[in-house]
């Protein structure tokens, strides 16, 4: 009797394990993955999705077809709250979201209607942080120029810091940043800088280190939004130098601490867990397929990859943040919003 219940135990765990890979393979097999990504066509974070897209799939027992959707609104706010609320959880719809989106949550900003903290971490393309760079007809030459001269920054969305530094550096060290937010993506941006409707913008680095007009010398770089010098730019101050105040470095670096997530592919809440251990599995062998990193190398696209695990870690440290520091920062950026809304009437 013992003999035969073991014979049977083998069999249907080897039955069970069999049946992993077909139902996985059944699942995806003839479906559609559609990766919702939180900005316009043509800027950074469109970039590494349609990358990530174009392999992904190939990595995925029954090879689904992907598609990228690009779903623009409020600093990625309106493609975060889909994904939370409305997307589909059974592991077909992804998304890539703004660096910064624990900042909407921490802060308590209207309109979000999500938990960072309860999304599905895939993976990490690559890290970001990004350099304030003026257009050459400027006036603003380097970072002493931001306390002499009114500087026109482009910005995008509510939690991005091409909006929250330069509100923060303004109210800490008397800097004069001139906000205009609203612009869709870079493209739109570099347009601005390049017509003289802005002195400059917020360029994630990595772009920065490989634009054509940075080796012309048409773009100077002038702060980096960052707490360390990069290697590559040596002579560049960061936003967190600029600021002397123990407490006010806290704030600032707070805002800097969505960098780490950089560009990173995630999904709904309560995605089945087979499935996501399935397309972590995926994303871990896209961003070593060696067309991927061909290709990523051919359009001069760094790469820090990152596992799902690893980034749902980040995620969770990114809210241990005293509370005070949260609302003063909170406070902070309020009161900066406020003041351009006067200046505006």
């Amino acid at each position: 009797m013992r003999k035969n219940t073991l014979t049977l135990a083998g069999i249907l765990t080897a039955a069970t394990l069999a049946a992993g890979p077909a139902i996985a393979k059944d699942f995806y097999e003839g479906k559609r993955i559609r990766i919702v990504i939180g900005f316009g066509a043509g800027g950074n974070y469109d970039i590494y999705g349609r990358l990530v897209a174009q392999f992904l799939g190939d990595h995925i027992p029954g090879k689904p077809s992907i598609i990228v959707q690009n779903m623009p609104g409020a600093g990625a706010t309106v493609a975060a709250n889909y994904l939370y609320n409305k997307a589909e959880r059974d592991g077909t719809v992804l998304g890539e979201i703004n660096q910064n989106a624990h900042l909407g949550q921490l802060f308590k900003q209207k309109g979000v209607k999500y938990d960072e903290r309860k999304f599905t971490w895939i993976g990490r393309m690559v890290t970001n942080t990004s350099v304030w760079s003026a257009w050459h007809t400027s006036k603003i030459k380097t970072a002493d120029d931001l306390f002499k001269h009114e500087a026109v920054a482009g910005a995008g969305g509510p939690t991005s810091n091409s909006q929250i530094i330069p509100s923060m550096l303004n109210q800490f060290v008397g800097t004069r940043f001139k906000i205009v937010p609203g612009y869709k993506n870079s493209g739109a941006l570099d347009l601005a800088m390049q017509r003289g409707e802005i002195d400059g913008r917020s360029i994630p680095l990595g772009i920065y280190l490989k634009d054509q007009n940075v080796a012309k010398g048409n773009i100077n770089p002038i702060v980096q939004f960052a707490s360390e010098r990069a290697a590559s730019l040596p002579k560049v101050p960061t936003a967190a130098e600029l600021v002397k105040n123990k407490a006010q470095s806290q704030m600032v670096k707070l805002v800097l601490s969505g960098g780490v997530m950089g560009r990173s592919l995630m999904g709904p809440p309560e995605i089945p867990a087979d499935r996501v251990k399935i397309l972590r599995t995926a994303f871990d062998a896209a961003m070593k397929d060696p067309k991927l990193i061909a290709l990523a190398k051919k359009t001069q696209n760094d790469l820090e990859p990152l596992s799902g695990a690893a980034v749902t870690k980040i995620v969770m440290g990114l809210f241990d943040v005293p509370a005070e520091v949260a609302k003063k920062t909170a406070d902070v950026i309020n009161a900066a919003k406020k003041k351009r809304k006067k200046k505006k009437k």
